[in-house]
């Protein structure tokens, strides 16, 4: 009503806050809104929203609002006036609607188009900005580039949370998740390491890192040359089909760079040995 007070909800407004539906309507306004408060991103600007709405009660809003559940939650709020038969105002209505996911495949094209128009002679350049777009992408978490060098890997970038990652050159392929991803040429999904059998005793889950998203990188020969992955302790956020796909077109961009890279210095090293040559023969005829 027009005292904030809750009159009637559904059952999805209970799922999305984490306030049991059936009891919205006996709570009264500062119980239901500290109930909330703790899962709202920016709290101070939720509550100056909704006494500017109030204030006026003919204002119609439409905005998004952030929730911390664990994981981000993207609602678009809307709110707009209540009237009765004769056009006077008596309550005001609410809707949120979950477009997480949409907003996360907005992103996802955003980066992607970003990443595909970007360009550097250097190709270590272009690799630590696409590492650095993928650790954004996935919310800052930890994103490795790994090379592949006999039976180890070595850690040719490390971006993100701060971590033993960032102290160490690289690891052993079988004591890695990455194995699982090398063994194939598609990306490979560890949801919550805790919670399989396969890879609950492995080193990287003893050491708390349960969620793994990882992508071969390949040479033209189609053979793995390493990987880029995520790594972190947030199993509770799930991720989906979207976010494998973003990681599979992120690994192709990357190899074509180590690619480019080897060819480059493949072509230094030839330049450097005619000059040896040539410095010999000139030292030969003098």
């Amino acid at each position: 009503d027009l005292d904030h007070q809750s009159i009637a909800c559904n059952r999805r407004f209970g799922e999305l806050f984490g306030v049991p539906w059936q009891e919205v309507v006996s709570c009264g306004v500062g119980e239901l809104r500290d109930r909330v408060l703790p899962i709202i991103v920016d709290p101070a600007g939720w509550l100056a929203s909704l006494e500017e709405v109030y204030a006026d009660p003919s204002r119609v809003l439409h905005d998004d609002l952030l929730l911390n559940r664990g994981y981000r939650v993207v609602l678009r709020r809307y709110s707009a006036p209540v009237t009765d038969t004769d056009g006077s105002i008596v309550a005001r209505l609410w809707t949120f609607h979950d477009v997480t996911a949409e907003r996360r495949q907005l992103e996802f094209h955003r980066v992607l188009g970003e990443l595909s128009s970007y360009q550097d002679p250097d190709p270590n350049v272009v690799c630590n900005k696409i590492l650095e777009s993928v650790s954004s992408f996935f919310d800052g978490t930890t994103a490795v580039l790994s090379i592949r060098r006999g039976d180890m890997l070595d850690f040719k970038g490390v971006v993100g949370h701060k971590s033993i990652l960032h102290r160490i050159p690289g690891n052993a392929i079988r004591d890695s998740y990455c194995q699982y991803a090398l063994q194939g040429t598609e990306p490979f999904l560890i949801q919550d390491a805790k919670g399989d059998a396969q890879y609950c005793r492995s080193r990287p889950a003893k050491s708390g890192l349960t969620r793994y998203l990882g992508a071969p990188l390949m040479d033209e020969s189609g053979n793995g040359i390493g990987t880029i992955c995520i790594l972190d302790r947030r199993s509770n956020e799930p991720l989906g089909e979207s976010d494998v796909r973003f990681m599979s077109l992120v690994a192709m961009r990357l190899s074509s760079e180590l690619i480019r890279e080897r060819h480059i210095r493949e072509r230094l090293a030839e330049k450097d040995a005619e000059l040896r040559r040539q410095q010999q023969d000139l030292i030969a005829t003098t």
